[in-house]
This record gives structure tokens, C-alpha cells and sequence, in this order.
């Protein structure tokens, strides 16, 4: 083989590897391209949903209910009860109502019982706010202490808090909070938040001997 055709095979051998090289140069750029892409849309993805939650998390309505002071300890039905805006934006066109599960009348010894699906209309009295706003509350009161004439014991009570989570929002939302008092050692009578599907009413026995009651639940 001649010098000549020596140095020809070489500079062929060099040319494919400097095109070999570019080749595998574009693929790996390539490839860097796709992972970014990749990568930025995951980034997006995950900033998206964390923005999502974020305005969810400021934006969601947190209302509360609970007792507040007691005018009578010895009459339940004479506590004041808190309704407080807890969120971060105004709720407005609040209408609370308050619903009776059962009532236990002690001086007659009768068990009143409600129909159970918070709809009579005897036993709610509606109480209007227009505007709730932030770390801001209102006071309502229980139906039944219009009843001034009659002692209560044990009563269970729901209260019904319906309103518009915003201003620019066209539907209500709709929120029950159930209450059951007990008289403790004290001999006064306190309300502690029970669940609203709770049955204890159909476990409450009302004595006819005196003006005990037996609340088993």
C-alpha cells in the first residue's frame, strides 16, 4: 500500500469520527433538551397544585359554634352560644336557626322528642347577620329559653348555620353542630359538642319519682 493511499484511509477514518462524535453531540443535547422540558413542566405541575391548595387553604370558609355563658347554670336552655367567623375572608347573609333533638321538661318529667331531621319549625327560632367578618362572631340564643316558666335538664339542640362564603359566591352553604348538655358535679349544666348522627336520645329515661334524670349515652 502506497503512502499516499495510507494517508487517504486515515483522513477517511478521521472524518467519520468527527462525524460519529457530532452525531452523539446532537443526541445528547437532545436528550438534555427533553429531560429540561420534563423537568419544567414538572416543576410547573407541582407549582400549580401547591398554588391551588395555597388559595383553597385562604379561601375556605371555617365557621365554629359553642357555648358561652351560662345566664342560669341551672337551667340549660339559658346559655348564650357563639357562632365565629375563624377564615380569613368574610361570610355574609348568615342565617342561623337552632333545631331541638330532645329536651327533657324535669319539673313535668317529660321527654320531648323532635322529628329527627331538624325540620320542625316550632322549635327553630332564625337569628340574620349580614356580614361575619374575620376573628369577628355573634351571639345567639336557644329557642326554648323563651319557655321561662319551664325547668330543663338534659337537651340535646342542633343548630343549623347556613351563608355565602363570599361576597362574589351565588350559592349558600349549609352547616349543622350538634350540643347535648350534662349537669356535672358542680350541679350546673354545661354543653358539649356530640356528633350529628348520634342516637343518644332513645337512651334517655326520665324519672317518675323525682326530677332525676338518667342520661346513659
Amino acid at each position: 500500500m502506497s503512502k499516499k493511499h495510507r494517508n487517504k484511509k486515515r483522513r477517511t477514518k478521521a472524518k467519520r469520527r468527527v462525524k460519529q462524535k457530532k452525531k452523539i453531540s446532537v443526541k445528547q443535547s437532545g436528550k438534555k433538551k427533553k429531560t429540561t422540558v420534563k423537568r419544567l413542566l414538572s416543576y410547573i405541575s407541582v407549582g400549580t397544585l401547591i398554588a391551588i391548595i395555597s388559595i383553597w387553604f385562604c379561601v375556605k370558609p371555617r365557621v365554629s359554634v359553642q357555648p358561652d355563658v351560662a345566664l342560669d347554670p341551672n337551667n340549660p336552655v339559658f346559655t348564650t352560644f357563639l357562632i365565629r367567623n375563624n377564615g380569613y375572608l368574610a361570610i355574609r347573609d348568615v342565617i342561623t336557626s337552632n333545631a331541638l333533638d330532645w329536651a327533657v321538661e324535669t319539673d313535668k318529667n317529660v321527654l320531648i322528642i323532635g322529628p329527627g331531621d331538624y325540620s320542625d319549625t316550632f322549635t327553630i327560632k332564625e337569628q340574620f347577620a349580614p356580614v361575619i367578618y374575620p376573628d369577628q362572631e355573634i351571639s345567639i340564643e336557644i329557642y326554648f329559653s323563651k319557655l321561662k316558666y319551664n325547668q330543663f335538664g338534659n337537651m340535646a339542640i342542633v343548630f343549623k348555620i347556613s351563608f355565602r362564603p363570599h361576597k362574589w359566591w351565588p350559592w349558600r352553604r349549609e352547616m349543622l353542630r350538634r350540643f347535648v348538655s350534662k349537669k356535672r358535679t358542680d350541679g350546673q349544666w354545661y354543653w358539649f359538642p356530640t356528633p350529628i348522627k348520634k342516637t343518644d336520645r332513645f337512651n334517655v329515661n326520665v324519672s317518675k319519682n323525682s326530677n332525676a334524670v338518667d342520661n346513659k349515652h
